[in-house]
């Protein structure tokens, strides 16, 4: 079995085991870094002869499935299945599954982080004074304000979670309804 990794530098950076770890699975690895700037040529030329691969955002589009076929799976490294195309996909038979919700508390707190930092213009400010022109601004607090959030699967959740300590008011908008986490949460649609 032919396992192909195409990943981004800040996962094995973040996870540096994952090689040696795929390695263990009794399988031909190979991890090609998508960040270094793959081409299509490339990437074809790379999934020819594998069985499996697990991708980050190198878009996996019909092309790319027509040129590997031996493949059998196709795993997301993260939630969204935006750059696979996974109808052709399970037309040819290839199992695709994702990991939804592995990453929801690293982007909420990330999300959380920008509204703090917008609200309070922190990089405006870091910026000002970097080049000694600081103005004194209050900007805005987001306790006790109102919060939309569009998209409520794991990480818009994750996302009223962190308000509710902020005692904000928060809305949600999305296809995914999940009426008893919403209570749980005291968001309304």
């Amino acid at each position: 079995m032919k396992v192909l990794y195409l990943i981004r530098d800040p996962f094995i950076e973040e996870y540096p085991t994952i090689i040696e770890e795929a390695k263990q699975l009794n399988a031909e690895v190979k991890f090609v870094h998508s960040d270094s700037g793959l081409t299509k040529s490339q990437l074809l030329k790379e999934v020819e002869d594998v069985d499996i691969i697990v991708v980050a955002i190198v878009k996996i589009d019909q092309e790319v499935i027509d040129h590997a076929p031996n493949l059998k799976y196709i795993i997301k490294f993260g939630a969204g299945y935006d750059n696979i195309d996974v109808n052709y996909a399970e037309k040819k038979g290839i199992v695709v599954t994702n990991a939804p919700g592995e990453n929801a508390h690293s982007a909420a707190d990330l999300g959380f982080s920008l509204l703090l930092s917008i609200s309070r213009q922190i990089a405006q400010k870091d910026h000002e004074m970097k080049n000694g022109k600081w103005q004194l601004s209050m900007g805005n607090e987001v306790y006790g304000k109102k919060l939309g959030i569009i998209g409520f699967g794991a990480i818009g959740q994750a996302i009223a979670k962190r308000a509710s300590g902020f005692d904000m008011s928060v809305i949600a908008f999305g296809h995914y309804r999940n009426e008893e986490k919403a209570k749980e949460l005291n968001v309304t649609y």
